[in-house]
């Protein structure tokens, strides 16, 4: 595929729930290598949601900045009603 366009029927499309090898078995895919591939579908933007962590958010901004590709931090948390420590 070409572009984003091609791929998705849409202009600009923004996967919001994505991560990298910082969120532990969900991804072994190195931050760097999304943006280069968003870079080369034309991709605007992108978003890296990790679980319960933001490491290295400031090299994932330089880095889109750099590509001129727009940055989006997202976070993915998990929430209870009640935590009960013994």
């Amino acid at each position: 595929m070409e572009n984003i366009e091609e791929m998705t029927g849409k202009k600009n499309y923004v996967p919001f729930h994505l991560h990298s090898d910082f969120s532990i078995l969900d991804s072994a895919t190195k931050f760097y290598k999304y943006i280069e591939r968003a870079k080369e579908l034309g991709m605007q933007s992108i978003c890296f949601s990790e679980h319960g962590n933001f490491f290295n958010w400031v090299k994932k901004k330089q880095y889109c900045d750099s590509n001129e590709i727009k940055y989006i931090h997202g976070q993915e948390f998990y929430i209870t009603e009640s935590l009960k420590i013994k």
